[in-house]
C-alpha cells in the first residue's frame, strides 16, 4: 500500500471520528425562565385542585420543568406534573415527584422527563396537583405581576408563576458540523470529479442546498427539504470517498491557501456576528421578520397567520437564514447575520483561486479586494442583512466565473447556480441576471465572429440560460398565485387591489394575487406624451442630475455620483487595452467591459423607471436606497474588473507593470475605503438599544398566555413609523396588523396636544390621525390584545372609556381585550420597562 494511499485512509478515519465527536456532543442543555425577574408570589395550597400556567414555546424540545418554592408549614405530599396542548384534547406529559416539605423552608422542584417535541408558537398548558398530602400545606410560588397565564382552580391571578423550563438545542459545536457537513460533502465531490479546489466549489454547494429547500418550500415542505439536504449530502460524501480511493488521488492535492484562508474569515464572522441585532428599517419590515416566521411555521411567509407583510419578496436568503437558524435549534438574531456573511463569504471566495497561482502573495491581495470593495459601495455590508450587497456578489460570481476560464460542465453548472440564486434573491436580480446572461451571449456572438468560428454549444446553452432565469422567476410568481388562507388586511389592501373577504377576526378568506407593480407600457407612453403626474417630471430631472452630480458613492472624502464612477472604470480599461495588458485577450475584454457599461445605464433607467411608477410619490422624489440599489450593478462590474487584473499574467514574476498597476489599485482600494465601517457596529441613527429595549421582556410576556396567530394592536404616538416595524418583529407569531398607531380622538385634542408639547419644547414628528374612539373600539373586536408605547399626554382623555381602569394609561402598558358583555374593555395586564425615549435623529 502506497503513502498517499495510507493518508487518505488516515484523512477518511480523522473525518468519521470528527463527525463522531459533534455528534456526540450534539445536545447542548439550556433551560428559558419564564420570568426573569420575579417581583411577586402565587400560593397554592393542599385543599386547592390544579394549579396552571400557560406558555409558548420558542424552542422545539422540552426536557424539564423547574419551580423554586418557599413554605411555613411541614408536610408531605406527591406533586404532579401534566403537560396538555391548548384545548386539552393531547395529554402530553404526565410525571410526578414525591417531597417532604419542612417548616420555614425553601427549595425547588424539578420534573424530568424525556425530550418533548413542541410546535413553536402554540400555547401550552402545564398543570400542577398535589397528591396524597399527609395534612395541610402551602407553597409560596414566586411570580411576575406584569405576567399572566396563571390560574388555580379556574380563576385567574393575573400573574405567571416564574417556571424554568429546561430544553434542549444543538450545541454550537453540532451547529457548525450540520451547516459545513453538506457544503463539505457536496463541494468535495465537485473537487475530486472536476479537479477543483474549494474557493471554486464552496459557492455552488451553498447554493445547491438552498435551491432544493425552494424547490421542497413551494410544496410546502421545507423539513423534508432539509433532510434531503442532508440524505444527498452523505450520498456526495461516500461517493467522493470512493472516487478518491479508486483514482488514488493524494488528499493533499485538494488543499489550497483559500481554504485556510476560508476558514479564517469564517472564525472572523462569528466574532463580527457576536452579539448583532437588527438595526435597521429594512431588517425590522422585512428580511429579519422573514427569516423569524419561516422558523416558527417552516414555511414560506404565504401561509395562514403570516406576521410578513411583504409576502411576495424572494425567497433566497431567507432560506438560507432558516437553514441555519434550524440547525440551531433556536430563533437567533446572531445566526441570522452567520447565515447572511457566509453566503457573502462562500460566493466571493471564487476569487481567491486560480489555477496555476504558486504565490500566497496574489491571494492575500485578492482576499483584500474582495473585503474591501464592496465596503465602498455598502457601508454597513458586515453589519446588516440587506441583500443588494449579496446580488453584487452575486453579480461578480457569474461574469468572473465566465471570464475566468473556458466553458466547461463545471462552469456552466456555477453560472446557471448563480443566475438562480440572483433571481431568488430579489426582484432586481432578475434585472440583473438577465442583463449578464445577455451580456455573455453578445460576448459569445463576438468571439465567434472574430474568430469565424460557430459554436453550437455556446448558442445552445446561453439562451436556455435566459429561459432557465426566467423559469425560475416564474415558478415563484406562479407560487404566490395559487389560493391561500391570508391574515394580514394591510397585505389584502396591497395586494388584492380590492376588497377581499375576511372573516369575523379579520382574516382573509380569499385567495392572494399579485398586482402589478405600476410599471406598464400606458404608463410610459403617457410620459413621453407629457400627460403624467407632475411629480414624475421632477423626480426625471432630479434623477438625472442625481447621477451626473450627485453624491452616489463616497471614496474617501471624495463624493463621487453615479455616472462618474463609470467614466473612471472606462478610462482605466482603455489604458489598459492601450498597453495590451490581457495580450490577445485584451479587444475581447474590452469589448465585454462595453457591454457591461452598457448593462449599467440599461439598469440605471430600469431603476428609474421603478421609481417613477412602482414606488410612492416622496420616495421617487427622494431615491429611496438610490445608492444601494445602483450598488448592486456598480459593485458587481468592479469585482469582476479587478478580478480579471488581479489573475492575469499572475505567474510572471518578473512582469513590473503588473506590479506597479496592482499596487496601485491596491492603494486605490485602501484609501476609497470608508475604515469606520469595521469600527462601528450597529451605531447608525436607524436603531439603538434604546429603541429594542423593551423588546425582549414584552416577548417573554405575551408567552405566558398567548399563541401564535392571535392579533395585537400597536399603539405608538409621534412615531416616524420604525417603532411598527420593531414591534412586528418582537411579538411574531402574533400577528400585529397595520391599521396606523399614531392617532388622537380629534381636531381639538392634536392642538392640545402641539401645546403640551410647545411647553416641553418639543413638537410632533408628525402629525396623527384623527380616530373617534367607537371606530377605534369597533376596529378592536376583531383583535385580541392592545400594547401602548409612548402615548401622548392626553391619549387617556381621548380613549380612557375603553379601559377598565384609565389610569394604567402608560409608557409599555399591555392589555387584554374583554368583550364579554358585548363591548370592548380594556383589561389591565402589565408593563415593561421603556428606556428613556427619543426619536432618532436623521
Amino acid at each position: 500500500m502506497n503513502k498517499n494511499k495510507w493518508i487518505n485512509i488516515i484523512f477518511i478515519i480523522a473525518i468519521i471520528l470528527i463527525f463522531g465527536i459533534c455528534i456526540l456532543r450534539k445536545d447542548a442543555h439550556l433551560s428559558e425562565a419564564l420570568v426573569s425577574h420575579p417581583d411577586s408570589e402565587v400560593t397554592f395550597n393542599t385543599t386547592q385542585e390544579v394549579l396552571e400556567q400557560t406558555w409558548q414555546p420558542n424552542v422545539k424540545k422540552l426536557t424539564g420543568v423547574k419551580v423554586s418554592y418557599f413554605t411555613e408549614e411541614s408536610f408531605s405530599s406527591g406533586i404532579e406534573l401534566k403537560i396538555y396542548n391548548d384545548d386539552y384534547s393531547e395529554l402530553l406529559v404526565d410525571t410526578e415527584i414525591e417531597r417532604q416539605f419542612t417548616e420555614q423552608s425553601s427549595g425547588e422542584l424539578e420534573f424530568k422527563f424525556p425530550s418533548l417535541k413542541v410546535v413553536l408558537g402554540e400555547r401550552y398548558r402545564l398543570q400542577f396537583r398535589f397528591v396524597e398530602p399527609d395534612g395541610y400545606g402551602e407553597l409560596k410560588l414566586p411570580s411576575g405581576s406584569n405576567y399572566a397565564g396563571c390560574t388555580i382552580d379556574g380563576k385567574a391571578c393575573n400573574e405567571a408563576v416564574a417556571l424554568d423550563i429546561e430544553f434542549i438545542k444543538n450545541s454550537r459545536l453540532f451547529w457548525m458540523f450540520a451547516v459545513f457537513f453538506p457544503l463539505i460533502s457536496i463541494s468535495l465531490l465537485f473537487m475530486v470529479i472536476f479537479d477543483r479546489k474549494w474557493e471554486e466549489t464552496v459557492g455552488l454547494s451553498l447554493i445547491i442546498e438552498i435551491f432544493i429547500l425552494y424547490v421542497f418550500g413551494l410544496f410546502s415542505l421545507l423539513t423534508t427539504g432539509i433532510s434531503t439536504v442532508y440524505l444527498i449530502s452523505a450520498f456526495c460524501l461516500i461517493a467522493a470517498f470512493v472516487i478518491i480511493m479508486k483514482r488514488r488521488i493524494d488528499i493533499r492535492t485538494l488543499v489550497s491557501p483559500g481554504l485556510f484562508i476560508y476558514g479564517i474569515l469564517f472564525i472572523v464572522i462569528l466574532v463580527n456576528c457576536h452579539g448583532a441585532f437588527y438595526a435597521r428599517w429594512d431588517e425590522y419590515i422585512h428580511w429579519g421578520l422573514a427569516a423569524k416566521d419561516m422558523f416558527y411555521y417552516d414555511s414560506f411567509a404565504k401561509h395562514i397567520d403570516t406576521t410578513v407583510r411583504l409576502v411576495r419578496y424572494m425567497p433566497f436568503t431567507t432560506l438560507a437564514e432558516y437553514l441555519f437558524v434550524y440547525l440551531n435549534g433556536l430563533y437567533s438574531q446572531e445566526i441570522v447575520y452567520i447565515a447572511y456573511q457566509t453566503m457573502l463569504l462562500s460566493a466571493g471566495s471564487v476569487l481567491f483561486y486560480k489555477k496555476g497561482n504558486k504565490k500566497v502573495s496574489n491571494v492575500v491581495v485578492a482576499v483584500i479586494i474582495g473585503i474591501l470593495v464592496p465596503v465602498i459601495f455598502f457601508t454597513d455590508i458586515y453589519n446588516s442583512i440587506y441583500v443588494d450587497a449579496l446580488l453584487a456578489i452575486l453579480m461578480f460570481y457569474v461574469l468572473y466565473c465566465y471570464l475566468s476560464e473556458e466553458a466547461s460542465l463545471f462552469n456552466y453548472m456555477r453560472i446557471a447556480g448563480g443566475l438562480a440564486a440572483l433571481v431568488l434573491t430579489k426582484d432586481m436580480g432578475l434585472a440583473i441576471a438577465g442583463l449578464v446572461v445577455l451580456i455573455m451571449m453578445a460576448d459569445s456572438i463576438y468571439k465567434q465572429i472574430s474568430q469565424k468560428k460557430w459554436n453550437k454549444k455556446m448558442c445552445t446553452v446561453l439562451p436556455l440560460l435566459l429561459v432557465f432565469i426566467f423559469l425560475i422567476f416564474f415558478s415563484w410568481q406562479f407560487y404566490l398565485s395559487l389560493p391561500v388562507v391570508q391574515t394580514e388586511e394591510v397585505q389584502v389592501a396591497e395586494d388584492m387591489g380590492d376588497e377581499a373577504e375576511v372573516d369575523e377576526k379579520g382574516r382573509n378568506i380569499t385567495a392572494e394575487t399579485i398586482s402589478a407593480s405600476g410599471l406598464s407600457v400606458n404608463g410610459i407612453v403617457e410620459l413621453i406624451k407629457g400627460e403624467a403626474p407632475e411629480y414624475r417630471y421632477r423626480s426625471l430631472k432630479n434623477y438625472l442630475i442625481k447621477m451626473f452630480d450627485g453624491e452616489t458613492f463616497k471614496l474617501g472624502n471624495l463624493e463621487v455620483p453615479y455616472f462618474d464612477m463609470w467614466i473612471g472604470l472606462g478610462i482605466l480599461m482603455v489604458l489598459l487595452l492601450i498597453r495590451r495588458y490581457w495580450d490577445n485577450r485584451s479587444k475581447n475584454i474590452f469589448f465585454v467591459s462595453i457591454m457591461v457599461f452598457a448593462g449599467g445605464i440599461i439598469y440605471c433607467i430600469f431603476l428609474e423607471l421603478l421609481y417613477l411608477f412602482a414606488f410612492p410619490e416622496n420616495e421617487a422624489l427622494t431615491y429611496a436606497s438610490h445608492d444601494r440599489y445602483l450598488g448592486s450593478y456598480l459593485c458587481g462590474s468592479v469585482l469582476v474588473m479587478l478580478g480579471m487584473i488581479l489573475w492575469e499574467k499572475s505567474d510572471d514574476e518578473n512582469n513590473k507593470e503588473r506590479k506597479i498597476l496592482l499596487t496601485c489599485l491596491l492603494g486605490a482600494v485602501l484609501v476609497a475605503t470608508p475604515m469606520k465601517a469595521f469600527a462601528l457596529k450597529h451605531m447608525d441613527y436607524e436603531v439603538t438599544e434604546e429603541n429594542v429595549y423593551y423588546g425582549d421582556e414584552l416577548s417573554e410576556e405575551l408567552r405566558t398566555f398567548t399563541r401564535r396567530g392571535e392579533k395585537i394592536f400597536f399603539v405608538c404616538n409621534n412615531t416616524d413609523g420604525l417603532e411598527i416595524c420593531m414591534f412586528k418583529n418582537f411579538v411574531s407569531p402574533l400577528i400585529e396588523t397595520e391599521h396606523g398607531c399614531d392617532f388622537l380622538g380629534s381636531a381639538e385634542s392634536i392642538e392640545e396636544q402641539k401645546r403640551i408639547l410647545e411647553k416641553k419644547k418639543e413638537q410632533l414628528y408628525e402629525e396623527p390621525f384623527i380616530w373617534a374612539a367607537e371606530e377605534w373600539e369597533s376596529t378592536l373586536k376583531t383583535y385580541d390584545y392592545v400594547f401602548i408605547l409612548h402615548p401622548y399626554e392626553i391619549f387617556s382623555e381621548d380613549y380612557g372609556k375603553l379601559f377598565a381602569d384609565p389610569d394604567t394609561i402608560d409608557d409599555g402598558t399591555l392589555y387584554r381585550i374583554n368583550q364579554d358583555t358585548g363591548e370592548v374593555s380594556l383589561d389591565y395586564i402589565g408593563k415593561v420597562g421603556v428606556k428613556a425615549w427619543r426619536l432618532p435623529e436623521y
